[in-house]
């Protein structure tokens, strides 16, 4: 098994927490001002609203997905591609503590949707 490979040791748990964390509290705070100017800065029917309702909708999946990663965080299945169940890199977990797929199944769901992926 490659060092990239390997299971997670306490360390690295304690620093995609605190990532995971940081993120929801960031999305969280992103999402409450969006609401805000939504609703009292720009009318109905307005594109700027529009805009506004789309990237929330984008907040939410991605604060879905990363309330999912911490949920699993200290469960066996984090880590581990939801696909084919193959460790996820480290370095890829580390670049995106939310991630589901591995590299390959990403890419591949990729290729399959002919569009890239929010958050693989």
């Amino acid at each position: 098994m490659s060092a990239a490979l390997k299971p997670f040791a306490s360390d690295d748990r304690i620093e995609l927490r605190r990532r995971l964390e940081a993120r929801a509290e960031r999305l969280r705070s992103e999402m409450a001002g969006a609401i805000r100017e939504s609703i009292e800065g720009t009318p109905e029917g307005d594109p700027a609203r529009d805009v506004r309702v789309s990237e929330l909708e984008r907040d939410a999946r991605e604060l879905e997905s990363v309330l999912d990663a911490l949920a699993r965080l200290d469960t066996p299945a984090f880590g581990r591609c939801a696909i084919c169940g193959e460790l996820i890199g480290r370095a890829r977990l580390f670049a995106q503590p939310d991630a589901s797929l591995c590299a390959p199944c990403a890419r591949r769901r990729e290729e399959e949707a002919g569009a890239s992926p929010a958050n693989l």
